[in-house]
C-alpha cells in the first residue's frame, strides 16, 4: 500500500494559492491540505473552491484534507474564544461540508475545541459517529486530531473515541508536535492501529516550548522534522510504518513564513523523505 504524501498548508500559509501548489509539486508531495477559512478567503478574492480543485488537478496533485474548521460536538469553541479561533472554527457545519465537497477533499480533520471535561466519553463517541455519518454521505473520511490544548488533549481518549465509534471512515490523525507537547504517552503508540488507519503529521520543536506560551510555540515556532528535539523516528517506529495511511509535514513558523514557497516545499519534502527513510519508508 502506498502512503500518501501531504504538504499541510501551514508550511506555505504566507503565500498565495498558486504558489502553494507550486510548493507542493516542488516538494514531491501528492497533495495539499486546505483550511476552510483559507478557501473562503480565496473565494472572496474571486477564486472558488471548484477552481482551486481544478488548479490542483492540472498540476497532478489533489486537495486531500480539509484542515479543521469543523467540530464533532455541539459546542465547537472554547469559553473566551479569540477572534482567530472564531474565524477558523466558527463556520457553520453545513457550509464546511459543502466546501469540502467543492474542493474534492477525501478527508475532513476535526478537533475538540470545547472546554476540557465538558463531555463524557460516550457523548464524544456519539458525536464522532454523527460527523462520520455526515461525511460518509459525501464519500469522505473523518480524522480526529487530539491537540495539546482545549478539550481533546488526551491521545488515549481520542483513540478510544475513534475505535469505539466503529465507523469505517473514521481515523486518528497523529501530530508529532501535539503528541510531544501534551506529554507523550509512548506505550499508547503501538496500540493506535487498533483504531484503524493512521494519518501522520511530522514536525519538530525545541526541547522546551518557545515564546510566551505553548500556543505560541505551536503557531510560530515549529521546525522541520529532524532539526529539533522530538523523537520522531521513535514515534513512527512505535506506531508501525505499515499502519500509516498518509504522512505529511505541518510547520507553523514565522521563520518559515519568510521563505519562498517553492523552497519551503522542497525543504519540507526532503525532511519528510529523510525521516520516513529512517524507519524504512521509501517515499520516492
Amino acid at each position: 500500500m502506498s502512503i500518501e504524501r501531504v504538504l499541510w498548508e501551514a508550511c506555505v500559509r504566507a503565500h498565495p494559492y498558486e504558489q502553494q501548489l507550486d510548493a507542493t509539486v516542488a516538494g514531491g508531495f501528492d497533495a495539499l491540505s486546505m483550511p476552510p477559512h483559507v478557501a473562503l478567503a480565496n473565494a472572496e478574492r474571486g477564486l472558488s473552491a471548484r477552481q482551486m480543485r481544478t488548479m490542483a488537478e492540472d498540476r497532478g496533485i489533489t486537495l486531500s484534507d480539509l484542515d479543521g474548521g469543523i467540530g464533532f460536538m455541539p459546542v465547537a469553541l472554547p469559553t473566551g474564544a479569540t477572534p482567530r479561533l472564531i474565524r477558523r472554527f466558527g463556520i457553520p457545519r453545513e457550509r464546511v461540508l459543502d466546501l469540502a465537497s467543492d474542493l474534492g477533499v477525501h478527508r475532513i480533520c476535526t478537533v475538540g475545541l470545547f472546554d476540557e471535561g465538558l463531555y463524557r466519553t460516550d457523548e464524544l463517541i456519539d458525536g464522532f459517529k454523527q460527523l462520520c455519518d455526515l461525511a460518509a454521505e459525501r464519500g469522505m473520511d473523518v480524522t480526529l486530531e487530539p491537540m495539546a490544548f482545549f478539550g481533546m488533549q488526551d491521545f488515549r481518549l481520542a483513540a478510544e473515541v475513534v475505535r469505539e465509534a466503529g465507523r469505517p471512515n473514521g481515523a486518528l490523525l497523529f501530530d508529532s508536535w501535539h503528541f510531544t507537547r501534551a506529554g507523550p504517552d509512548l506505550p499508547l503508540l503501538p496500540e493506535l492501529h487498533k483504531s484503524g488507519p493512521i494519518d501522520v503529521q511530522v514536525n519538530d520543536g525545541a526541547a522546551e516550548p518557545l515564546g510566551a506560551s505553548v500556543m505560541e510555540d505551536s503557531t510560530d515556532h515549529r521546525m522541520f522534522p529532524g532539526t529539533g528535539a522530538f523523537d520522531i523516528t521513535g514515534h513512527l517506529q512505535a506506531i508501525g510504518p505499515g499502519h500509516i495511511r498518509s504522512i505529511g509535514v505541518e510547520i507553523f513558523s514565522t521563520e518559515l513564513d519568510t521563505m519562498a514557497a517553492v523552497e519551503a516545499g522542497r525543504r519540507a519534502g526532503q525532511a519528510l523523505r529523510d525521516v520516513a527513510q529512517s524507519v524504512g519508508i521509501e517515499l520516492d
